[in-house]
Formats: C-alpha cells, structure tokens, sequence
C-alpha cells in the first residue's frame, strides 16, 4: 500500500495470498521476522512479479497490531546482507504500533460514520411519516431508503385489500417488471400473506428452494435469494414491508418476537 522506493505500477497492485511470503508469516505468527541474508533463498519468500524488493538480501518485518489483531505489516529491506539490531527492531515494531493506533481510530471513524448513516437514514423515514403528507411518496422512500441500509436488491411494501383478502404491492424501488407485476398474494398463503396473518417476523435463507414461497422462478431471474419479512400494523391495520438481498447478503438476523 506504501513504499519509499517509487514504483507505481507496483503499489497498491501487488498482492499476496493467505500464507505467501514473509508478510504473511508476520501476521500469523504475530511477532518480527528477521532474515539478514539471502532472504530471496528463504522457503518463506514469495517473489512480487519483478518488484524492486525481490532483490533485496535482507528483510525486517514487523506485525502492524490494531485493536488486537493484526492490521498489516510493516518491512524494512536491504540490497545487501545486514545484521538487524534489537534495538532497530525495537524502533520498527514502535512505529509499527503508532500506525496501528491510527489505523484503530480510522476503524472507529468508520464505525461512527455508518451509525451516523443509519440514524440519518431512520430520521428521514420518522420525519416523512410524522408529516402525514403525500402518502405515495412517503412509503417510495421508505421502500428506497430501507433497501440502501441492508443493502438489499428489492424492498417492497405490500398492503392488504381487506375486500378481496389479499396483499398487493404498493411501493417497491424494484424496476424490474416481473417482480412489480406479479399476483397479489392471498392471505394466509406464501410466506408474506403467513406472515400478515401471525404478524410475526420471518428470515427465509433461501427463498428459491423454500416451499413456501410461490414466485421461486421470478426469485431465480432476478437473483433473489435471502428475504426478510416483518409485519407492519397500524391501529389494527396490517400491511407488511419486507425485503429481500442479493445471494451475497443472505438474511441472518435473529428476528424479535412480535413488531
């Protein structure tokens, strides 16, 4: 990700897999490594694709600790065979634990950012359906701003027709044809009109082998795979918001008891 010697081409593009090189022996063994000659012969050298450092006679490397865990690590060469001090390989691993105290802090931030995200993201859904305004528009971003928190492909709002017995989908951000087409679904059938009539939360990890979900082919087009559908009721009236991820983003969550 950084080196003293400038090479483009090679920074940030050069990688190693789990258990090449001495980078990797570092992060296992979680302690400095040190090999003051022909560290090019040694069983744990793995060669970078011509990098300026596949020529280097000596190396010391030293674990990056963030947190606890290993975070990266950090390595010092020579052209030429080089007897490593204690006390530089004591100066390394203090460097070494400075960077790893800015890289927990940055993890921190990070953390903190995306709460910060998902509180804006609730605020906004609080703010839109407090007003009591424009009720397509608020259940549209409802529907937009839920599917961009879990990170999922489709969320749907579905509301029962009471006449008919059924559920319909009302606001989706889904464009895909099919999906917003499809039959309404009667209640007590499939695993959104079961879940309207126990009002109780349901996780399915697979919707295109589980039974109980009638549009499996329309799952399979659209690469849907997880679904998470949660009831909706409001002063005795049931509708149902669920949402389902891609295949990557399967559903997990311990779902509560009621909603």
């Amino acid at each position: 990700m950084a080196s003293k010697t400038f090479h483009p081409d090679m920074v940030g593009k050069a990688t190693l897999k789990k258990g090449e090189g001495f980078a990797w022996w570092t992060a296992e063994h979680k302690k400095p490594l040190v090999v003051e000659e022909n560290a090019f012969d040694d069983r744990r050298f793995k060669a970078l694709y011509g990098a300026p450092e596949d020529k280097y006679h000596a190396i010391l490397s030293v674990p990056i600790m963030a947190g606890g865990e290993v975070a990266g690590v950090i390595n010092v060469r020579h052209k030429n065979r080089n007897k490593y001090k204690e006390s530089a390989v004591s100066i390394l691993f203090s460097v070494a634990t400075q960077l790893g105290g800015a890289v927990s802090a940055a993890r921190i931030r990070d953390i903190a950012e995306k709460k910060q995200k998902e509180i804006e993201t609730l605020s906004a859904v609080s703010r839109s359906i407090v007003s009591g305004k424009y009720i397509d528009e608020i259940m549209n971003l409802i529907v937009s701003v839920t599917a961009g928190l879990f990170g999922s492909k489709i969320c749907s709002i579905m509301a029962i027709d009471e006449d008919k017995k059924e559920l319909k989908i009302v606001a989706t951000q889904s464009l895909s044809p099919a999906y917003r087409n499809k039959a309404n679904i009667k209640l007590g059938t499939s695993i959104s009109g079961r879940v309207a009539l126990t009002r109780e939360p349901v996780s399915v990890a697979d919707v295109t082998t589980d039974p109980g979900y009638f549009y499996r082919e329309i799952a399979k087009r659209e690469g849907l795979k997880s679904m998470l559908a949660v009831p909706m009721v409001v002063r005795g009236r049931a509708c149902l918001l669920y949402t389902s991820p891609s295949p990557r983003d399967r559903t997990r969550a311990r779902m509560p008891s009621s909603a």
